[in-house]
């Protein structure tokens, strides 16, 4: 910043753009929106990219993630500690996700769009959600992963178990009615951080 600011001192979008490197950052990220209204008070824009700034800061702002419902009717939006779900038509908020433990981040739909798994960024959890009521169903905990994050990764074909895998040795199997781990397969000294299930077939192993 400090080398932008000698080579173009009178470009208030170095402020701008310093702002925005720092989006994890919400201090340093004042910082510098704070410094396009002091080094550049005529600046006619300067403060509509602070107001619009303190609008998504302040309300940590931020998708995560997104992800179509299966049969494309729905589009869900991962922010802060919300889950939002959009007509992707007209764009309207039909509902809001609400309570997460965390911030909101990776999302997976079950096959028949019933359910909606939400990870929780930076922790060991995930949260399962039934679409059409809005209610939190319960909380899955995947503990012993590296950087304390899972990922809700696939459903089993017949769609009675999520899987989810955590930058860890071990996949973890669920049963998706009442959130129970019912298996897991576990891979020693190796770090699983993805999985893909082949469509149409059952896994074997146990």
């Amino acid at each position: 910043a400090a080398e932008w600011r000698r080579e173009d001192p009178d470009n208030p979008e170095i402020d701008r753009l310093c702002a925005a490197l720092y989006v994890d950052e919400p201090d340093q990220t004042w910082r510098h929106l704070s410094s396009i209204v002091e080094r550049h008070p005529a600046e006619g824009s300067a403060y509509e990219q602070v107001a619009l700034a303190h609008q998504m800061y302040t309300n940590n702002f931020r998708v995560m993630d997104v992800a179509f419902s299966p049969d494309g009717t729905l589009l869900a939006s991962s922010t802060n500690q919300q889950v939002d779900l959009w007509d992707p038509l007209t764009g309207g908020l039909i509902m809001s996700l609400e309570g997460h433990p965390g911030t909101a981040s990776w999302l997976l739909w079950s096959d028949d769009g019933s359910k909606l798994a939400v990870a929780i960024n930076n922790t060991p959890n995930a949260v399962m959600w039934d679409v059409a009521t809005g209610e939190q169903l319960y909380t899955l905990e995947h503990p012993g992963t590296q950087f304390n994050n899972v990922t809700p990764a696939g459903w089993t074909a017949d769609g009675s178990e999520l899987i989810t895998v955590g930058w860890s040795d071990e996949v973890r199997f669920w049963d998706a009615a009442t959130g129970e781990m019912t298996r897991s397969i576990v891979r020693p000294d190796e770090m699983i951080t993805s999985l893909a299930m082949s469509p149409g077939l059952a896994p074997s192993w146990r």
